[in-house]
């Protein structure tokens, strides 16, 4: 064969060979070791709280209708007015001492600011600290101090202290209830404070004299014409007159004890 057809012919089996890859051994490819990356550990999740059901849904709306407000008894509601009407008196008047006059006239004030709000009332004259109803005498010689009653209910009334500004109910001080004439209104009680004064008076009056006659006079003789006679005339008439006024006024004082004890 001649050499210029074994050239060619050499080049197309190598070119063969080449794009056949037949005797071509791979290359070695040289490994890489992967770098170490440092890992820090991964925090566990917190637990969560369980979660319940409240017991009242709020974020619903419910059918039920809203409360209404409880309503104050009309007791309440007058006894709140009464200590109103007290207080606003207290800061505008002050008590000086121990005066029946002056608490007497506290009170009829009081009770005309009460009626004024349409409260039935009456005046009470008496004795707060102890009992003084067994008798006419017991009462005048106790006698020391007026207050108010007011009505709140049919069968209830409340004391009103007008000279220290404070209701009295009958469960702490029951002798503002009993110890005491009540007078239904301001009238009443300025007649029975009169006639009690009266009383006090003549009846005061009527005594003196009375020691005197039996002293001076009394199983002595005289003659009804002389000086002597017409002096002591006028002595025993003078004291006659101030027995009778001094029964007067004292049936008057026993007639108002009888029946003005109940409210």
């Amino acid at each position: 064969m001649s050499h210029r057809f074994l050239a060619p012919l050499c080049a197309l089996l190598v070119a063969a060979c080449l794009l056949a890859g037949c005797d071509s051994a791979p290359e070695q490819v040289q490994q890489t070791e992967a770098p170490v990356v440092a890992t820090t550990p991964q925090p566990k999740p917190e637990p969560q709280p369980e979660k319940r059901k409240p017991l009242i849904d709020r974020s619903k709306k419910t059918s039920a209708a809203p409360q209404k407000p409880k309503k104050v008894s009309a007791m309440v509601l007058k006894l709140a007015i009464l200590q109103d009407i007290l207080t606003d008196y207290r800061k505008n008047h002050t008590y000086m001492g121990n005066d029946l006059y002056m608490c007497a006239d506290m009170a009829m004030d009081v009770w005309n600011i009460v009626r004024t709000k349409g409260f039935n009332a009456k005046l009470a004259g008496g004795n707060p600290d102890r009992d003084i109803m067994a008798s006419t005498t017991s009462y005048l010689e106790g006698m020391s101090h007026a207050w108010v009653m007011a009505q709140v209910s049919p069968k209830d009334w409340i004391a009103m202290e007008c000279t220290g500004g404070f209701l009295v109910p009958k469960k702490e001080k029951p002798l503002y209830y009993s110890s005491a004439i009540f007078f239904s209104n301001p009238a009443e009680l300025k007649t029975f404070m009169a006639n009690t004064e009266n009383a006090r008076n003549s009846c005061q009056e009527y005594n003196e004299l009375a020691t005197g006659w039996n002293k001076l006079v009394a199983g002595k003789r005289y003659k009804p014409g002389s000086a002597q006679g017409q002096q002591y005339s006028y002595i025993e008439g003078n004291m006659n007159a101030k027995k009778r006024d001094c029964e007067y006024y004292t049936q008057q004082l026993q007639l108002a004890i009888l029946t003005k004890r109940k409210l």
